[in-house]
């Protein structure tokens, strides 16, 4: 799967498509920043679906645009206080899913190193857990 996190500054990323918290005009309150990212109102009210539909569409345009490659900061988890794991969990697990269908790589762009180093532990732990479940499921019995 062509996903990627990686600690970088998104605008330095060479890529097709980077998606931004900002309007055309690039001033915020459009875009990702006003339409888009849900703001974290404690897990209840249906922030996780609102965060990977964010992703979801995002990730369509991109694609029905013929990019090969995108960028995505870590949506909502900055002033709208989206907890990072659980942001990190919902972007990984979105875009995964659409890369499974997909052709495409996706770069998920991380600026601190909090976030990091969640997503380093995260995607050891799918790894794991694939490893796991892949070998028991193929193991040959003789």
């Amino acid at each position: 799967m062509p996903l990627h996190i990686v600690r970088n500054d998104i605008t330095a990323m060479h890529v097709d498509a980077v998606v931004n918290a900002a309007n055309e005009s690039l001033t915020g309150g459009g875009g990702v920043d006003g339409a888009v990212g849900p703001v974290w109102r404690g897990g209840g009210c249906g922030e996780r679906e609102l965060l990977a539909s964010a992703y979801r569409s995002a990730l369509e345009l991109a694609f029905e645009r013929k990019c090969r490659t995108a960028a995505f900061p870590l949506i909502s988890s900055g002033a709208y206080g989206y907890p990072k794991d659980q942001a990190l969990k919902t972007a990984v697990d979105t875009i995964g899913d659409f890369l499974l269908e997909h052709e495409m790589t996706v770069y998920l762009v991380v600026f601190d190193r909090a976030a990091y180093d969640i997503g380093g532990k995260l995607f050891a732990d799918i790894a794991a857990y694939i490893d796991d479940v892949y070998v028991s499921e193929h193991s040959d019995s003789r």
